[in-house]
């Protein structure tokens, strides 16, 4: 069963947004709030109430040593043309782009603005092929080799005609 959820006054919920505008983590809010003698005041609940009040309910991540949601990371601007894409770019930021290029894309066929789509068409096209380059190889099985699978029949071959002349010389 879920417990209850806090009920906190008008002038603490004030707190917590202007914590919330000040950048303050949860943990900061919550030890104020504890210390001005409001009860239920864990990190928890005031972190689930910033959430809240920012419109979002997911769950958060860890941003330079703050918990804020996945959308509140920056995400550098979509690059103009396939050679400014920086070479060291993470591959969130790449996946990012992509789905903001083909938005754009789709924008820009919707509007008849054919050189629009074009372009952000190699933009994606660009940003898809550094997104496969970035990607670890896949891992090959040295048993399905065609050269590996040789060797062994080779060398299975081999130590059956040791086996044969060493059993014939006995």
């Amino acid at each position: 069963m879920a417990r209850k959820r806090t009920v906190y006054g008008p002038d603490v919920e004030a707190k917590i947004r202007s914590g919330l505008e000040r950048g303050q983590p949860a943990e900061a809010i919550a030890k104020e709030l504890t210390a001005a003698g409001v009860k239920g005041a864990s990190r928890a609940t005031i972190d689930r109430r910033m959430r809240e009040m920012r419109g979002r309910t997911a769950s958060p991540r860890l941003f330079l040593g703050r918990r804020v949601a996945a959308s509140d990371v920056p995400s550098p601007p979509l690059p103009e043309s396939p050679e400014d894409i920086p070479s060291d770019a993470d591959p969130d930021t790449i996946g990012r782009w992509i789905a903001l290029a083909e938005q754009k894309g789709q924008d820009a066929a919707n509007r008849g603005d054919l050189a629009g789509f074009g372009a952000m068409g190699r933009l994606a096209a660009t940003l898809l092929e550094h997104r496969r380059k970035a990607a670890p190889p896949p891992r090959v099985d040295p048993n399905e080799r065609p050269d590996m699978i040789a060797a062994k029949e080779r060398a299975r071959a081999d130590f059956h005609r040791l086996i044969d002349r060493v059993a014939n010389a006995a």
